[in-house]
């Protein structure tokens, strides 16, 4: 019993010992911009929304019935293609105001990062 009681009282100051330890401090990483560029499409009668487009391999779904005609997003930020419900809809003309066609609702929209 006095053996279990020391190996008792050895494993709590061990414990004790690891839980006081300074957590390991993380390298300090460069800060780069975010990872996404938010797009806002705009309908007819001033119905819009907004979503957060990721940059990568995968388009991103915007679940949103809306039938777009104009999209906006930071165009030194990134270049977007945007998928229709009927086919590609053309990149968005920035001397035009944005404006895609023909209108219709957008499925998923493709960015790729310029910086």
């Amino acid at each position: 019993m006095k053996t279990f009681t020391s190996s008792l009282f050895a494993l709590a100051a061990t414990l004790s010992l690891v839980s006081a330890a300074p957590a390991a401090v993380a390298p300090q990483v460069a800060e780069r911009g975010a990872p996404y560029v938010a797009v806002t499409l705009y309908g007819a009668a001033g119905a819009s929304y907004t979503t957060n487009v990721y940059y990568g391999e995968e388009p991103t779904y915007t679940y949103n019935a809306l039938s777009v005609s104009k999209v906006s997003y930071d165009y030194n930020l990134a270049y977007c293609s945007f998928y229709g419900i009927d086919e590609e809809i053309a990149p968005p003309v920035v001397a035009n105001g944005g404006q895609v066609g023909p209108p219709q609702t957008i499925v998923s929209i493709y960015c790729e990062c310029l910086e």
